[in-house]
C-alpha cells in the first residue's frame, strides 16, 4: 500500500550550523480517511509537536540541544 501525502520537515540552527531532516507519510485514503504516521524523534533538537491522525504532525517549536537557541522549522508537503 502506498502513501497519499508526505510531510518533510527540516529543522536547522543558524548559530551552530546543525540541520536535521525528518518526514511522515499519510497512508490513508479512499473511504478510510487520513492516517498519518508520527515523526521520528530528532537527535539534535528538542521538539514540541502535536499529532493528529487526520491532520498529521504539527511542530510547535524546536530548540537546538547544542546552544539552547530556537531553531528554524521548514515544512514541505508533497505527494
Amino acid at each position: 500500500m502506498g502513501y497519499s501525502d508526505k510531510l518533510e520537515v527540516t529543522i536547522s540552527c543558524d548559530d551552530c550550523g546543525v540541520t536535521e531532516e525528518n518526514s511522515a507519510k499519510d497512508y490513508g485514503g479512499g473511504y478510510g480517511g487520513p492516517a498519518w504516521e508520527h515523526l521520528d524523534s530528532f537527535s539534535d533538537f528538542t521538539v514540541v509537536a502535536t499529532h493528529d491522525e487526520r491532520r498529521g504532525p504539527d511542530i510547535k517549536s524546536a530548540t537546538c540541544k547544542k546552544c539552547c537557541k530556537p531553531a528554524k522549522i521548514q515544512k514541505k508537503y508533497s505527494q
